[in-house]
């Protein structure tokens, strides 16, 4: 494991929903010698028949046949609490981020290439938000 990367205390399942298979076996690389469960869909119909069975899914917005945003608005519309995290290359405007970013079916957003210590600490997060909505408050 990576001595600067904070790690999950419980094995949790990442999807990589993404078409390019270089990109995405190396994220898995990474993830799995911190402790994530990661398996790779390569395409968007692909990630949607798993989807259901992941803790969070890691998305590209651009793919073919099916692109980033139908996928997350079927995931969510399956799976509301489920976090995604978008993580693309595309050169998006600052109007087209905040666009995403208050959109209710995305969690986070990454911009391609990100250091593995900043994907883990976002992943972290959303999966920690995610747990704390199942608590209950008494």
């Amino acid at each position: 494991m990576n001595a600067n990367v904070p790690t999950c205390t419980l094995t949790k399942k990442i999807l990589i929903i993404d078409d390019d298979a270089d990109f995405a076996s190396t994220m898995q690389l990474l993830l799995e010698q911190d402790g994530f469960e990661v398996e790779i869909a390569l395409s968007g119909p692909k990630g949607l028949e798993k989807a259901g069975e992941y803790d969070l899914v890691l998305l590209d917005l651009r793919m073919p046949g099916m692109n980033g945003i139908e996928v997350m608005k079927k995931i969510k519309g399956k799976t509301g609490d489920k976090p995604v995290i978008v993580v693309t290359g595309m050169d998006l405007l600052e109007k087209e981020k905040k666009e995403l970013t208050e959109s209710e079916y995305i969690d986070d957003l990454i911009e391609k290439p990100t250091s593995h210590v900043e994907l883990v600490k976002r992943i972290n997060l959303q999966l920690k938000k995610k747990a704390g909505k199942g608590k209950r408050i008494n």
